[in-house]
Formats: structure tokens, C-alpha cells, sequence
């Protein structure tokens, strides 16, 4: 509101402020910087505020008595910040009565260093009382002037009431920031609470790097040059059509020599376009942050404030302080954290239903195109060209709403930024990071969604200048693609919709056994195991889920388990995907599995594995009252054997005796009589209490979990007489072999 010189800001220029922060620098919180007493204006900005959906603090150097914060509480500010020159400063503990009786969160900084300061355990006590919830202590503040210590003496005293009041304040559970101070001038026990310049801006209590920097850039300027600089900002992020990608690409195309030299110009400058700024992305304190990034401490400065002191720089790399540190929450960044949180829930949902459940809708490339640029419709892709680094987006595809699911497929070009546009006020984007994506956003019912790339759950980046990627989306949504910074040209897919809840596809009732089957490289195996089990004698399939883990793209386990619908549609056959940093670790993907199994009992099978004809009928047969279950061993099968299976030449439903009989290595009970994990038949109640051991390998966790059902509930019943068939693959592979894609 004022500049250092004190002149203040015109109400026009604090709005436009306002305005700047909420649309281009997506802040959710807003400080208003308000030096003497209240403003009378605090109403106009708090509705404002509210239009924009963004919440205001009022931050006050105490130098005037606040009055009665009641009203500005119920026309919304958010809380207070108390940042007074002193701790003795007059009114300071006035503002803190004020706030504890409007009940309004309240923060707090002092700027060092500290002349005469009060009893550090009185203040901390104080400010615990009145509703403080978090205390800076900072070196510097380019917001507030001040002189430096006159000695050394006065420079000790100084550190020495900081770590004091760090040390007060924080066993009141109140959270405490050293912004700015070098290590060694912090008592180690509250070093946990130091920032540096680089966890200053990663620190979701703190301020987000470009507004700061520009805040503290106009504070030091008249209000003449300040309202320049905002009148430019705003104007430089005013929507403009671009007419170079609408009438002139056009043109070039049918200019080849003319197009090659645009289109090498374009890929040096489409990172920093003359005419404008690449999309600049904009960074989250809550979930963006680099635990390796090295910090910085102003050591020439701290010197000039507290002279006569020791200190040394300090490059060791910075430690963010969040995994240790308590810190305080507000409702805004609660409500943020609580949603992030539920991605990975949402992201089971949404693999749940592009895996296992045909589209409802399917757009086609004939169907749509890109507005304001130049297109192509090809016979499976829209081809988007472009010369600029703005945002291209689609026609509109059609009106969805939710619960949904909208799964799209960008490859054959690079372009900076991919996904969907709900219009002006929500673009829901992720960075392009290889040459192609299948791009997929799940809506809830309330309106939550997840954004997932390649099956992964990504956080959309949100960009300067643009709206802000929405916490939830409304009740109906018009669809759109989007595209950003386009490298010449690119290619969209089909665009397929879901529409409604996810729900298991239809059967003849719930299933009794749910068959887990891990695969990694296995999928010739897995044929001739699911074969065996759309063959079971003497047995209703419509009390068997098969439920198949592995890795989309390692080998062809999607097409087969499309042929295997196909083949048996008695056979419910469901989808369960990993990404390729699990392909080794079986016990995290069965435990994970677990989510989608709905039968009383599950069968762990391996996907070299074939079971016996009559299994699930012998289960059937003595399953009351047992909670573990496993053949009588297994039969190792020669690789001659194994072939002829895999050919399809041998059907071991037909020809299970012959196959028992014939060559191959018997072994009964093996691994001192425990159940391993080529076949373990479980009741899912147990998985309550037992679960497999999430290791990086395959080894030994099938072992560790046979032992551990037997002593959580006994011993396991054998199916005497009936042991599996286990295929050849070639050696001890247990995740797969190259060679057998």
C-alpha cells in the first residue's frame, strides 16, 4: 500500500494488484502491506478478494491501534500478520488482543537485529494466548528499514534473544521460521526451523518467488513507476488472438522454401518468442520442491547487520525442512493437501476404468479440429501445426459431466505443455516429456479429479498468466484439447469417454475366487494359464475373477488380454496396471491388488503356471473352515513340452494325465513343506493381517508369506493329489525373459 519513501499506493493500483496476484501469479493468499491504522478501504479489497477467490492478510506494522477486527473477519480476511519493527513496538500487543477476540489466526515477524527486546518466554507465551500459529524471525525484510547492531556486543545479544524466542515459541507448538540466518548463529536444537533463500520460496508459509521479488522491486519505487509496472503486466497478459498460426501459416505452407526457414527460426526461439514469453510455469510451495537444491545465505549483509561476528559462508545443500519441521496448515492449504492426497485414490479409479471397461463415447479425428490454426484430418489422427508458442485448442468435442473419464492419446511431435480446456477459467495441462502420452482426466462425482500421464498421476501445471487449475470442476463441462508451444506439428487421437461411476462389469453374482496373476514379460505364458482357466471342469466361471497385474508395453499382456475377452466371456478377465518402476517388485503389486479383489478367497498364481482342471471344484470341496490353501507341489515341465503348450499342439485341460506322467521334474511340498508362490489359495480376510513383503525383487517374499499365514492361522490344507503344472522358461528368470515377448 506504500512505497519505502512512504507515499502510498492510489486504491486503483492496490485492486490491480490484487487482480495481478489471483490471474497471473495463481496466489491463493494475498498480504496486504497496511503501515499504520486500518485502512478504510479493507471492505472494497475483501470483495474483491472474494470474486477472485482468493483469500487477503493484513499485514500491519503496529504502529496504530487495530480497532475492533470483527467486520473485516465476517467480510472475510483471512488472518492477520504482525510485523513490527520492535518487539516493544506499542501497539503490538494490542493487535494481538484484537486478533484472539475476532478470533483470526494470527502470524508474526521480527526483523533482527533486536535492541532492548522484551523476556522471550513473556512474548512467546503472549502470542501462543492471543491465536498465534507461526513466528518468523528473519535477518532481512525488504519491507521494513533497519538499522544495523552498533558492536559486537550488540550483535550477540541479538542471536542469542533469537534463539531464545526460537526456542520459547516452538515448545509452545507454535511454528517457527529463521529466515535468512547462517547456521552458525543457530542453537543446534533449532536448526530445524532455519530457511534459506531457497527453502524460503518452497515453504507454503512463505511467499512464491515472482510476486515477492516483484512486491519488494515496487516497494522501493514511487507509486507513479509502480502503477507503470502494473498496467504492463497486466497488459502484456491481455488475450490476444494470434494471427500468424490463423492467416499466415497457411500461406507459408504452400511456400516450401519460405516455411523450411520459419520453421527453423521457430525452434531456436519457441522457448522465448520475440513477440512473447514462452509459457512460464508456476511453482506450488505445498508440492513443488527440490530437497538437493543448494541454499544461499546473504552472508555480506548479515555481517553489515551484526557486526563483529564470525561468519562464514555456508554452501552446504539445503534441507528442506518439511519432513521435519511441524508446520502449521490453514484452511486453504489443508483443503489443497487433503485433495493431493486423494489423487492416488482417484488414479486407481481411473486405470480401473480405461482397463476394464469399453468406452462409452468415441470421438474421431474426422470429428473435430483445432481453432484459430492450421489442421489436418488424417484417418487416425488430427494433425495441429504451429509457429507460435501459444495454446492451440480443439473444437469442442461435446458436454460431459460428471462422473466421467476422458482418455486421449498426443504423440508423432513434441509440444511443452498437453491436456484439456473447460474454457477460459480451467486449463488442466502437464508437461510433454517424451514424444508421445495418453493423457487421461477422471472427474468425480463432486467434482475432484485426478490428471494421469501414461496411467501415472500427475499434479496439472498450472502457467503464469492463465487461469489456475481448478481444486474441482463444475457440474458440466465443455471439452476441449489443449495444446502449448507446439514443435511444428503434433497428432491427437482418438478421444474416448467414460461417462458414470466405475463398476465392475456384469456377472452371474459375486465371485467366490479371485485369481491374482502377477506377469512381467510372461504374457505367452499367460495365455496358456488363462486357457487353463476358462477350461475349469465341473465348476460355474462365473464365481472366478481373474485379476491381471503387470506392465503396460514390456510385452503384448493388453493384447492378449483383449483376445482373452474376446475368446471367453464367461471369463470376467480384469486389468490391473503398474508402471515399469514396479516390475520387480511382486509384493508391493500384489498388495496393491488387493484393492480390486471382491471374491471370498484369493488365489495367487504365477503366470507360468497351470492349474488343474478340477481346482476350483477341489477347493470348493473342502474350503469351509480353512484359510489357507495349495496344491500338492508342482510338475516342471521340459522345455520341448512347454513348447508344444505354448503352440497350442498339447491342451493340458485334455491332456492333464499324460502331462503328469510324462517327463519333467515332480516336486512335492517343496521349500520344507511350505506353500510358495507359484499357487497360494487364501482366504481375502486374512490379507487383514498378513500381507507380502514389499521387496525389490521376487525372491523369497512368496516363502516369507507362506510362512506367515502358517503362524497367523496354522498350517495349510493340501489338495492331495492334484499338483500344478509349471511351465519352462528357460532358467530361474522371475521376472521374465527378453525372448519370450
Amino acid at each position: 500500500m506504500r512505497t519505502v519513501d512512504g507515499a502510498p499506493l492510489s486504491l486503483v493500483d492496490v485492486r490491480r494488484w490484487i487482480r495481478i496476484n489471483a490471474s497471473i501469479f495463481h496466489a491463493r493468499k494475498i498480504d496486504i502491506l497496511n503501515p499504520g491504522p486500518v485502512a478504510s478501504a479493507w471492505p472494497e479489497w475483501l470483495a474483491l478478494a472474494n470474486e477472485l477467490q482468493v483469500r487477503l492478510s493484513l499485514r500491519s506494522d503496529c504502529t496504530a491501534a487495530p480497532g475492533d477486527l470483527n467486520a473485516l473477519r465476517e467480510a472475510g480476511l483471512f488472518d492477520a500478520f504482525l510485523c513490527p519493527s520492535s518487539a516493544d513496538a506499542p501497539h503490538l500487543d494490542s493487535w494481538m488482543e484484537a486478533c484472539k477476540a475476532a478470533a483470526l489466526p494470527l502470524r508474526m515477524q521480527l526483523q533482527a537485529p533486536y535492541a532492548a527486546p522484551r523476556d522471550p518466554a513473556a512474548l512467546a507465551e503472549r502470542f501462543a494466548e492471543a491465536g498465534g500459529v507461526a513466528m518468523n524471525l528473519a535477518v532481512l525484510d525488504p519491507f521494513l528499514n533497519k538499522a544495523s547492531c552498533r558492536d559486537r556486543a550488540e550483535a550477540e545479544a541479538s542471536v542469542a534473544w533469537m534463539n531464545a524466542l526460537a526456542t520459547a515459541a516452538a515448545a509452545r507448538e507454535t511454528e517457527v521460521n529463521l529466515i535468512g540466518w547462517p547456521p552458525a548463529l543457530i542453537d543446534e536444537a533449532n536448526r530445524v526451523h532455519a530457511l534459506n533463500r531457497a527453502q524460503f520460496f518452497e515453504d507454503h508459509q512463505q511467499y512464491l518467488r515472482r510476486p515477492f521479488e516483484l512486491a519488494a522491486a515496487l516497494h522501493h519505487r514511487g507509486p507513479i513507476r509502480a502503477r507503470i509496472a502494473l498496467a504492463m503486466i497486466q497488459s502484456r497478459h491481455t488475450l490476444l488472438k494470434n494471427a500468424i498460426d490463423t492467416k499466415i501459416l497457411p500461406w507459408l505452407m504452400n511456400r516450401p522454401w519460405l516455411y523450411a526457414r520459419v520453421m527453423a527460426w521457430h525452434k531456436l526461439t519457441r522457448h522465448g518468442w520475440p513477440f512473447h514469453d514462452a509459457p512460464r510455469p508456476v511453482a506450488d510451495p505445498l508440492f513443488d520442491y527440490d530437497p538437493a537444491e543448494r541454499g544461499a545465505y546473504d552472508v555480506e549483509a548479515v555481517r553489515r547487520l551484526l557486526p563483529g561476528l564470525a561468519i562464514e559462508a555456508d554452501d552446504a545443500p539445503a534441507r528442506h525442512v518439511r519432513p521435519q519441521q511441524p508446520k502449521y496448515y490453514d484452511a486453504v492449504d489443508a483443503e489443497r493437501v487433503a485433495v493431493h492426497e486423494g489423487y492416488a485414490a482417484l488414479a486407481r479409479q481411473a486405470n480401473d476404468i480405461i482397463t476394464n471397461r469399453p468406452w462409452d463415447a468415441r470421438i474421431g479425428p474426422f470429428e473435430y479440429g483445432t481453432d484459430d490454426g492450421h489442421y489436418a484430418q488424417l484417418e487416425g489422427a488430427v494433425e495441429w501445426h504451429s509457429v507460435t508458442n501459444s495454446e492451440k485448442v480443439s473444437w469442442p468435442l461435446t458436454t460431459i459431466e460428471p462422473p466421467c473419464t476422458v482418455s486421449v492419446t498426443f504423440g508423432g511431435g513434441v509440444a511443452e505443455y498437453i491436456g484439456f480446456s473447460f474454457g477460459r477459467h480451467g486449463k488442466i495441462l502437464c508437461p510433454m516429456e517424451e514424444t508421445r502420452h495418453r493423457i487421461t482426466l477422471h472427474v468425480a462425482s463432486d467434482g475432484h479429479y485426478v490428471l494421469l500421464r501414461d496411467g501415472v498421476a500427475v499434479r496439472p501445471t498450472e502457467l503464469e498468466g492463465e487461469h489456475q487449475a481448478p481444486l474441482r470442476l463444475p457440474d458440466r463441462l465443455e471439452l476441449r484439447l489443449s495444446v502449448w508451444n507446439i514443435d511444428k506439428t503434433i497428432y491427437s487421437q482418438f478421444v474416448d469417454i467414460w461417462r458414470g461411476d466405475y463398476v465392475l462389469p456384469p456377472r452371474a453374482g459375486r465371485p467366490k475366487y479371485s485369481v491374482l496373476i502377477v506377469n512381467t514379460k510372461y504374457a505367452r505364458r499367460l495365455q496358456a494359464v488363462l486357457r487353463c482357466l476358462a477350461h475349469q471342469q465341473d465348476f460355474d466361471l462365473g464365481f472366478v475373477e481373474v485379476i491381471v497385474c503387470y506392465v503396460p508395453g514390456v510385452d503384448a499382456t493388453d493384447d492378449l488380454i483383449d483376445s482373452a475377452r474376446a475368446t471367453y466371456p464367461e471369463l470376467n478377465i480384469l486389468r490391473s496396471p503398474f508402471t515399469e518402476q514396479y516390475i520387480r517388485s511382486k509384493g508391493f503389486i500384489i498388495n496393491e491388488s488387493l484393492r480390486m479383489v471382491s471374491g471370498e478367497w484369493v488365489v495367487l498364481l504365477d503366470a507360468d503356471t497351470l492349474l488343474p482342471p478340477r481346482f476350483f471344484a477341489a477347493v470348493d470341496a473342502v474350503e469351509a473352515g480353512r484359510d489357507f490353501i495349495a496344491p500338492d507341489g508342482r510338475k516342471l515341465l521340459p522345455a520341448d513340452v512347454t513348447a508344444r503348450i505354448l503352440m497350442g499342439e498339447l491342451e493340458p485341460w485334455r491332456d492333464w494325465d499324460a502331462l503328469l506322467k510324462g517327463p519333467g521334474e515332480l516336486r512335492l511340498r517343496e521349500s520344507h513343506g511350505v506353500p510358495i508362490g507359484f499357487c497360494q489359495c487364501v482366504r481375502a480376510a486374512c490379507f487383514d493381517k498378513v500381507r507380502y513383503l514389499e521387496l525389490d525383487h521376487f525372491e523369497g517374499s512368496d516363502m516369507q508369506f507362506g510362512l506367515a499365514m502358517r503362524r497367523a492361522f496354522g498350517k495349510e490344507t493340501r489338495l492331495t493329489g492334484l499338483p500344478a503344472l509349471h511351465l519352462d522358461h528357460g532358467g530361474s528368470q522371475w521376472y521374465g525373459t527378453q525372448k519370450h515377448f
